[in-house]
């Protein structure tokens, strides 16, 4: 009996071992997440600019406060690095980050194809594309909101976190605060157990007092061979040269979406996608790299490839010794990289995408989440990126069913079948539908009769209007052009024409608006408040006028009208959701915690998703001494913003552990980072623990940027501590420049 025993668990384990390598999704439950070290060889640089330029007349190509690399002393040979390395890891994919490479994604192996999904180079080899003269290509990175390649290595990686979720998943967040704009920018990438897909989710905030421009893209470097093709969903495009608009994939008789048919660069936007994916796929390995989103939120697709002639081949020299050429297929938020839009105080934009592979189709024609497919009227293929058994597949050719089946599709093999269509089918609107055992939409395919897509909608708004001289121009027409200019960032520019629409019309409220906020902006608050009086002299009400009035006033110390410009903005107003956040900060600058709490609760209220009230609002719970309440309003801050400094850090004032949230930086152990993090404390009239912060990072930061010395000057003035004031003031005036 006993044998029969044994003998029966022998072969229920046999049987279990048996399903494990059959079906690999019953052992990964959860995905793993490993922390660890990748030594990569790398071209290093041995000197930059001690501290960027802060003025344009000063000779750099550098952007304040991004130092300028050496080009002359990066190392002749690549040396080993050794990288901190975040691992996720399922049962079709392991995907592997590197902080100090910013948000970037190094690789995204597939272990089905046993291939990397990216480009990814055996050495770490900077080229010259980025304002410091050191970007690595390939790969998956996300920028924004300047528009520029990653800006931040060498010397400042990127602050992460790590979260387990319900569902088995996990996330790995990886973020960083712009030194431009001053904008959060957050990349969380998640794995899901029995999905071959990776899910980016992408969120800009602007956490600060005035708007901000912005732009936002994901860029995925692919290998590329002559059969590499773009497959994007479109028909017209736009250039990096505005004015170069064109058809596609048919230009001048060249079919341009074919890598071999490019000798030289080609970089492209898409101007009326009918899909909602985008893929280069390499028709010679039968493998592609697929991107599915939302086209109506991330409006953006960009082709960019350097070709294959001769300038092309110059160029893979500069960013691979071994690796091969590669293309780029961009995501992004507006429809061409050059388009800056603006975001308001307190809010925040982003969209989630699904980067995975397929192979083995022969092609591809269309993508969703779910399913990759390939269909020419005859031969279908599809596969899957989750396991839907018993999935229905359906094609009608206008009003009839024409062919359907059933089959389980996984990412683990392809679905083959021969359809036979009569000849009357050619003339007809032809859909295939795929749908789960549930009846979930899996994946929707459309073909209109030859090959045309009436549905799609030419982005016009996102062509720059081309203007006439500015003195045929109407009051609204040179507007417009200003805010043009600005949205370009150019400043020279946009303030000659708000000048010329005054000169039409003194008393349109909207260019004295943007002039007074161009003003506040660099500080010039007198300028700035007769601007928004004049407002306020045609409309009295106006909401925009009274908020800028209050932060302006409110940085001159004239409380008293700070507060009644917020007292003046109704609901009617978009900025009335700031005023009790403007209302607490005045009561902390007065030192009335318990106003500032009330206020700060409303607005917390009011506005839970802006991390900035609910900063303020932990701040004042512990100055209230109420620390149960301020440890729950830093949890709820962590849950939305995990790499969230100023929570961290007041769970240090607070004297307690971490939460249970994996958080390895207070801070980027970057300078910048500090003045960013004292910056949040200033805004609050915390000059103590501003001051904290600024000696925390002169005490890890190894340059002693003088900046620091300069906050801690400040600050140590603010606190009456006169000899301290002259330290800083000495050591900053010590730093070489």
């Amino acid at each position: 009996m006993e044998k029969g025993k044994l003998s029966s668990r022998l072969r229920l384990w046999l049987v279990l071992v048996f399903l494990l390598l059959c079906n690999p999704a019953l052992s990964f439950a959860q995905v793993r997440f490993t922390r660890g070290t990748l030594e990569i060889p790398t071209y290093t640089f041995a000197r930059s600019e001690t501290v960027a330029p802060l003025f344009k007349t000063v000779d750099s190509a550098s952007l304040y406060p991004y130092a300028r690399l050496d080009r002359d002393s990066m190392s002749r040979k690549p040396v080993p690095v050794k990288y901190e390395s975040l691992t996720l890891e399922n049962e079709y994919l392991r995907v592997v980050m590197l902080p100090e490479l910013g948000g970037r994604i190094w690789s995204a192996h597939d272990k089905l194809a046993n291939r990397e999904l990216f480009y990814t180079t055996s050495v770490i080899k900077p080229t010259v594309y980025n304002q410091r003269g050191g970007w690595p290509a390939g790969n998956l990175e996300v920028y924004g909101p300047y528009d520029a390649h990653m800006l931040t290595w060498p010397g400042e990686p990127w602050p992460w976190a790590f979260k387990r979720n319900a569902d088995g998943s996990a996330t790995v967040v990886l973020s960083h605060i712009d030194h431009f704009f001053r904008n959060k920018l957050a990349l969380a990438v998640t794995l899901r157990p029995g999905r071959s897909f990776i899910e980016l989710t992408l969120q800009l905030r602007n956490n600060n007092l005035l708007p901000n421009r912005y732009l936002l893209w994901t860029n995925a470097g692919v290998h590329a061979t002559d059969g590499t093709r773009f497959v994007y969903p479109m028909t017209r495009t736009i250039g990096h040269d505005s004015s170069a608009l064109s058809t596609w994939p048919i230009a001048q008789s060249v079919d341009l979406s074919w890598q071999k048919n490019n000798q030289n660069m080609l970089g492209v936007f898409g101007l009326d996608l009918y899909d909602n994916f985008i893929a280069a796929y390499d028709y010679n390995e039968d493998y592609g790299t697929i991107c599915y989103a939302d086209r109506r939120q991330a409006r953006g697709v960009k082709t960019w490839t350097w070709g294959t002639g001769e300038a092309a081949m110059r160029q893979m020299k500069h960013y691979t010794d071994t690796d091969g050429p590669y293309v780029e297929v961009q995501s992004g938020r507006f429809v061409w990289d050059g388009n800056y839009e603006f975001i308001e105080p307190g809010k925040s934009d982003g969209w989630t995408e699904y980067w995975f592979g397929a192979g083995k189709l022969g092609g591809l024609k269309t993508a969703s989440r779910d399913a990759a497919i390939s269909f020419d009227g005859r031969q279908l293929a599809v596969t899957a990126t989750g396991n839907f058994p018993n999935a229905t597949l359906k094609l009608t050719a206008g009003a009839n069913v024409v062919w359907s089946a059933r089959h389980h599709l996984s990412p683990a093999s392809v679905y083959r079948a021969t359809i036979a269509l009569k000849p009357e089918a050619a003339s007809q609107v032809l859909q295939l539908e795929i749908r789960s055992a549930a009846g979930a939409l899996l994946a929707q395919f459309t073909q209109h009769p030859g090959g045309k897509h009436p549905d799609t909608v030419f982005a016009a708004d996102a062509i720059p209007r081309k203007f006439e001289a500015i003195e045929k121009l109407t009051a609204e027409e040179a507007f417009q052009q200003g805010l043009a200019h600005e949205k370009f960032g150019e400043m020279e520019e946009a303030t000659q024409a708000y000048r010329a629409v005054l000169a039409k019309d003194g008393r349109f409220t909207a260019p004295h608006l943007r002039l007074g906020l161009m003003a506040l902006d660099r500080s010039l608050h007198d300028e700035a408040i007769n601007h928004f009086n004049f407002v306020l002299e045609r409309d009295p009400t106006n909401g925009d006028a009274h908020y800028y009035l209050a932060v302006a006033c409110a940085e001159l110390g004239r409380t008293d009208e700070a507060r009644r410009h917020y007292f003046r903005l109704l609901p009617s107003s978009s900025k009335f959701e700031q005023r009790d956040y403007g209302l607490g900060l005045l009561a902390l600058g007065a030192g009335d915690f318990k106003e500032a709490a009330q206020r700060l609760s409303q607005a917390v209220a009011t506005t839970p998703m802006q991390l900035s009230s609910r900063q303020a609002y932990a701040f004042a719970l512990r100055k209230l001494g109420r620390t149960t309440d301020a440890q729950k309003e830093c949890d709820a801050l962590l849950a939305l913003d995990p790499t969230n400094a100023f929570a961290q850090a007041e769970k240090l004032f607070l004297a307690t552990p971490h939460s249970a949230l994996r958080t390895p930086y207070l801070d980027s152990n970057h300078e910048q980072g500090y003045l960013e993090l004292a910056c949040e404390y200033l805004r609050l009239s915390a000059w103590p623990e501003a001051s904290r912060i600024i000696e925390r990072g002169l005490a890890k930061s190894p340059l002693q940027n003088p900046l620091l010395q300069y906050y801690g000057a400040y600050l140590a003035d603010r606190l009456g501590e006169a000899v301290a004031t002259r330290r800083y003031l000495e050591a900053a005036r010590r730093q070489p420049l």
